[in-house]
């Protein structure tokens, strides 16, 4: 009998564990996935719009870019300098997240954004498009004000690596 209560309480205590695993953590919720979303979303247009000031806004003052083939670019003046200097050379046409890659995971006021991406570079003086694809993360910070935005970033070419 003592036996059989031992195991009882042994079996109810891993089925709880198993379901407050399999739950999602209380913090996320449909609202915040669709807030990261259309962070994603608003990138892209600030981006295509050449609107430096908009792309600014999406990120915290602490941000830390990862950019490929580059050091890491830190604080909004660093990300100010490098979006300035593509922009000024290139419009972007920008398909990010590409159809059946993204994926959000939010918890404790972050959330890590995983998605491929798809650019294209017209250059501004002329010449030939550039289309790059590759893949991102994004990891987002929840604002005091529910909002979210871009703390730390890193993406990367699906391309072969530049030859010197």
């Amino acid at each position: 009998m003592f036996r059989k209560a031992i195991l009882t309480v042994g079996l109810s205590a891993f089925a709880l564990f198993i379901l407050s695993v399999c739950q999602s953590p209380a913090d996320k919720t449909e609202a915040d996935v669709a807030a990261i979303q259309t962070l994603v979303q608003t990138w892209g247009a600030a981006v295509e719009a050449d609107d430096i000031a908009g792309i600014l806004a999406l990120y915290t003052d602490d941000i830390v870019q990862m950019p490929p083939d580059a050091p890491a670019n830190r604080g909004k003046q660093a990300i100010e300098k490098f979006y300035s200097g593509g922009l000024k050379l290139f419009s972007f046409a920008v398909t990010w997240p590409v159809e059946g890659t993204e994926e959000v995971i939010v918890a404790d006021g972050w959330a890590f954004y995983i998605s491929e991406y798809i650019e294209r570079l017209t250059p501004k003086a002329g010449g030939e498009e550039i289309e790059e694809s590759g893949k991102i993360i994004e990891i987002c910070k929840k604002q005091p004000d529910g909002s979210w935005k871009f703390a730390r970033e890193i993406w990367n070419s699906n391309g072969p690596p530049a030859k010197e």
